[in-house]
């Protein structure tokens, strides 16, 4: 086989950024993949511009390290150009279905990120949350009490 792009080297170890790709196809086509219900049995699906590797390729680059790894940014999105990108584990648990957004001062965010850019203890702030069932205001502008 001729790979132009040069991701399948003559051992046949494929590089990072094709492995991504080949994983995104079994996730939405392969029924025996593990958590195949999270994609293709949801009707996630890959756009058919990227059924051609090198145009994968084009749209987003090699992948940046082995920290990172292919997010949809919609997750409930199909695989395509506008809503993937290359994003690293800490990025991705911040946009999971299950995560839950937050609005103070009329910004949106997660507890985490608000946690975060407030000084505030993760912990503390989401028993005070689940809990103790006080508004976000209250949980996020209540000092910690000796």
């Amino acid at each position: 086989m001729n790979f132009k792009h040069g991701h399948c080297p003559i051992t046949g170890k494929r590089s990072p950024t094709l492995a991504s790709w080949h994983e995104m196809w079994r996730r939405v086509s392969d029924p025996s993949r593990h958590r195949y219900e999270r994609y293709g049995g949801r009707g996630i699906t890959v756009c058919d511009r990227w059924k051609d590797f090198n145009t994968f390729l084009a749209d987003l680059g090699e992948k940046p390290s082995s920290e990172h790894s292919l997010e949809r940014i919609d997750n409930n999105g199909n695989y395509e150009p506008a809503n993937c990108r290359w994003a690293t584990r800490k990025e991705q648990c911040r946009n999971r279905r299950t995560s839950k957004l937050l609005v103070f001062n009329g910004e949106t965010k997660t507890l985490v990120e608000w946690c975060e850019s407030l000084g505030l203890n993760y912990a503390r702030t989401l028993a005070r949350l689940n809990q103790l069932n006080w508004s976000v205001e209250r949980a996020f502008t209540t000092p910690k009490l000796c």
